[in-house]
């Protein structure tokens, strides 16, 4: 069943856009110095817990939508970068990660799949 429900998302997904266990952050805007690079957002496709790692996480507010614009988390990572996704149901959400102190935004996409 999950396959099925994966492949359905692969192919909603814009072609060069892929599936694995990180998600690859795309920089939208850069004021300061900030390294986005060791920033993941895991596992995706995520089933009950999303865990975000790296130095930016700790100092940083973390968004994510569904595809309509409805808000499902809008949280400040101070130190506890878990979250729990087991209640949302299954979609695409687009996530971002603001630093607090201006620096690089990062967006991306999340799959939950239950």
């Amino acid at each position: 069943m999950a396959n099925s429900v994966l492949n359905i998302y692969e192919q909603a997904l814009p072609v060069n856009y892929s599936v694995d266990e990180t998600t690859k952050p795309r920089i939208s805007n850069s004021t300061k110095g900030q390294s986005v690079n060791d920033v993941k957002l895991y596992p995706n496709p995520a089933t009950h817990e999303i865990q975000i790692s790296g130095s930016i996480a700790d100092t940083a507010r973390l968004r994510i939508y569904d595809q309509l614009g409805r808000s499902y988390a809008d949280v400040m990572l101070d130190g506890d970068r878990r979250l729990n996704v087991s209640s949302w149901p299954d979609g695409v959400y687009i996530y971002s990660i603001t630093p607090r102190e201006g620096g690089e935004k990062i967006e991306g996409k999340l799959i939950i799949i239950k």
